[in-house]
């Protein structure tokens, strides 16, 4: 069951503090684990209103807490009633069915909270066990990569591995579970890791473009230039629109001194998809580097009305403005990319 110590999503505090504290009591036992007292604060809650969801919700998971099942499921039917948007309800009725052994009324419970909530992360790991439990495992692996891929956008990469993991225990043959952990092991610096998960990614399915692509950006991390590129080549022969495989090939020749061939490679990014920043500002840095101060800097314009917040993008113009003696634009562009981030002042 889904472990949250306390949200605002039906009722604000001041609604709570209608009913006085029994309900911030019951929320500050549960979350030390003093269940019966928990218990006690939101049955008190709940006499002040009766139509409280969140009560009846926490009181439900509290008595989930005790092992008493269906006593919570009761209140988990409360408190959809009285408010059927709740996700988090229905995923925690369904952990209260599974620990039921009631695993495709659980199943249900959990089609329904991602329908409310498509990143709900837990809950893709809650059906995934449910469907391992029914023995459906291609379910199960489809469920824990769809976890794994929701954490990843939560920016939990920690937990998104542990997801893909469970991914790989049930199917090792699972091409795209090595793809998306390598993702994850990326995002935490983890690159040799990552690259390791790629190349298994591409051993089990030499067609998956994304894999070669995101081996090829951590060859690029990695300084493996060459090794880059050769990646970026295949991404592309396998899925010409692969806008990100563009751009990363460009900063892979940018790297080498190949501006020219980096900027050809912008172009085509950008012609793919507009309104990715980092590509402008890497494509004005190649400008740059080909003494093309000008150009650069519409680059560099552009990247910063796409990113506001990218000091990269001004600490790039200010040194442009710089070669073209524009002190003062200069000057106010170092300044903007301080504020924005401590390593360039």
């Amino acid at each position: 069951m889904v472990a949250i110590f306390f949200t605002g999503d039906s009722h604000d505090s001041s609604y709570h503090a209608a009913s006085g504290l029994p309900y911030f009591r019951g929320v500050n036992y549960f979350n030390d684990r003093e269940y019966e007292l928990a218990i006690e604060g939101f049955t008190d809650a709940i006499r002040f209103h009766t139509d409280d969801a969140e009560a009846y919700w926490y009181r439900g998971r509290t008595y989930g807490e005790l092992g008493q099942h269906e006593q919570a499921i009761e209140d988990f039917d409360r408190a959809i009633g009285l408010d059927p948007t709740m996700a988090l309800v229905y995923d925690d009725r369904g952990g209260a069915y599974h620990e039921l052994g009631q695993h495709q009324r659980a199943i249900q419970d959990f089609n329904k909270a991602i329908d409310l909530n498509p990143v709900l992360a837990l809950t893709y790991d809650d059906r995934g066990v449910a469907y391992q439990s029914l023995g459906q495992y291609q379910n199960a692996v489809e469920d824990y990569e769809k976890a794994g891929s929701a954490y990843q956008i939560l920016g939990q990469y920690q937990r998104a591995i542990e997801e893909y993991d469970k991914a790989i225990q049930l199917d090792p043959e699972r091409g795209s579970a090595y793809s998306d952990r390598g993702a994850a092991f990326a995002r935490l610096g983890h690159n040799q890791r990552a690259i390791d998960d790629y190349d298994q990614a591409i051993e089990l399915d030499p067609a998956l473009a994304l894999a070669y692509d995101n081996r090829g950006a951590a060859h690029n991390i990695l300084g493996q230039y060459r090794l880059a590129i050769d990646d970026f080549d295949k991404a592309i022969q396998l899925e010409p629109d692969l806008g990100s495989a563009f751009s990363n090939r460009g900063t892979a020749y940018a790297s080498l001194g190949q501006n020219q061939q980096a900027i050809d490679d912008y172009d085509k990014a950008i012609t793919l998809d507009r309104s990715i920043a980092r590509t402008y500002n890497n494509r004005g840095g190649a400008y740059f580097n080909l003494g093309n101060y000008q150009r650069a800097i519409d680059n560099f314009d552009r990247a910063i009305l796409l990113d506001p917040e990218s000091g990269s993008a001004y600490s790039n113009r200010a040194i442009a403005h710089t070669e073209l003696g524009q002190s003062a634009n200069a000057d106010a562009d170092r300044a903007k990319a301080c504020s924005l981030d401590g390593q360039y002042c």
